[in-house]
């Protein structure tokens, strides 16, 4: 599993969103809460340590990130807010009696991150500055130490925070 890039987070953050409020099973304080949770409180952390580390490579080397550093707050207000828009719009399909839509949400979601991963995946397996991407001289992902190290455990980190977000948003009794 790579950490996605920011491109490829909204459309994760999205899908994720709706994924809770369907753990939820509609509109719900809880799962408001929870979705903010597990946005600000794992994936902005995350995120945030990408952006610092790998700054071009987090914007997918579509702009000189390093040099430019409104990016940074940019990219952790789109982690927080797409994660709580995904949440509000499957709450609001579910709502509506549409499970069928929320669902198709989340599908959505995954597929348009999956498309910028395939699309861009030449660019999420290097690490370095736009410079050294455009030059081709970024290196391999799995030759940094730090990503090497990163990428387990961010990798962990995101997905044990999302298994224990469905589960606190299900609640007891909800099997």
């Amino acid at each position: 599993m790579v950490p996605p890039t920011v491109p490829m987070d909204v459309f994760l953050n999205l899908a994720s969103g709706a994924g809770l409020a369907l753990a939820a099973g509609g509109p719900s304080r809880r799962g408001m809460a929870v979705t903010l949770v597990f946005h600000l409180g794992v994936f902005v952390p995350l995120g945030a340590f990408l952006a610092l580390r790998f700054p071009d490579w987090s914007w997918m080397y579509l702009l000189d990130a390093a040099a430019m550093p409104w990016t940074v707050p940019v990219a952790l207000a789109l982690y927080a807010s797409s994660g709580l828009a995904g949440y509000l719009a499957g709450a609001r399909l579910l709502g509506a009696a549409r499970r069928r839509a929320a669902l198709g949400f989340v599908a959505g979601g995954l597929a348009g991150s999956a498309m910028v991963g395939v699309v861009g995946m030449d660019r999420l397996l290097h690490v370095g500055t736009l410079a050294e991407w455009q030059s081709s001289t970024a290196d391999l992902a799995w030759q940094d130490p730090v990503w090497r190290v990163a990428l387990p455990v961010l990798s962990l980190m995101c997905v044990t925070g999302y298994a224990l977000a469905l589960a606190v948003v299900r609640g007891p009794g909800r099997g």
